[in-house]
């Protein structure tokens, strides 16, 4: 299928420099370029949560499991404390 694009002129002066270097077209380049793109999942837009915020969102587990022992009785395990917070208990 043919299609027009337009490609930012620096891009463009990118491919065609990389093409002629591999002896390939612009076409195979755009191509395979695609399908390694498109073969990803999909960027969400959501950041990977850091070791530090991860370790703040343990201990807040922590705590609240504490309060929750005070409310409730021993609470056992981080997926029960998880399942205390979110109501499934």
């Amino acid at each position: 299928m043919k299609t027009t694009l337009e490609i930012p002129d620096d891009i463009y002066r990118s491919l065609k420099v990389r093409a002629a270097a591999e002896g390939v077209t612009m076409t195979r380049i755009i191509t395979a370029a695609l399908r390694s793109a498109l073969s990803r999942p999909a960027d969400t837009g959501e950041r990977p949560i850091k070791k530090r915020e991860e370790r703040k969102i343990g201990e807040w587990l922590e705590k609240e499991a504490e309060f929750l022992e005070t409310m409730r009785g021993p609470v056992q395990g981080r997926s029960a404390i998880e399942d205390l917070i979110g109501g499934r208990r």
